[in-house]
C-alpha cells in the first residue's frame, strides 16, 4: 500500500545526505527558507510543495540534468530505504502521491 507520509520521510532523509539543516533554499516564488523549515513543512503539514522545493534544491545543487532528476532522486530514496533495512520499498513519486490515475 502506498503511504505518502512514509515516502516523505524517506525523501527528507535522502535529501539530508546532500544538504545541511541551516542551508537556505529559494523557492520558485523567490521566498527563502532554511532546510530545517522546509523539513518541518514536510513532516508537520505533509506538504507536497515543500518536498518539491527540497527536491529541486538538491537536484540543482548536484547539477543533475532535469531530464534525469526524478529518477536520480528516486534512486537516492531507494538507497536510503535499503540502508535503513527497508528492502522491498518501491518509490514511484518523490512525495508519495499516486503515480498515475491507475497506479498508486
Amino acid at each position: 500500500m502506498p503511504l505518502a507520509s512514509l515516502t516523505k520521510i524517506i525523501s527528507s532523509l535522502a535529501a539530508l545526505d546532500f544538504v545541511a539543516l541551516d542551508e537556505t533554499i529559494e523557492t520558485a516564488r523567490g521566498e527563502h527558507f532554511e532546510v530545517r523549515d522546509i523539513l518541518a513543512m514536510i513532516m508537520v503539514e505533509s506538504s507536497n510543495g515543500a518536498v518539491e522545493t527540497l527536491f529541486h534544491h538538491v537536484v540543482q545543487k548536484n547539477h543533475i540534468e532535469q531530464e534525469y532528476a526524478r529518477q536520480w532522486f528516486l534512486n537516492q530514496m531507494s538507497k536510503k530505504a535499503e540502508a535503513l533495512d527497508g528492502r522491498g520499498m518501491i518509490f514511484s513519486t518523490i512525495d508519495g502521491t499516486d503515480a498515475s490515475e491507475n497506479s498508486a
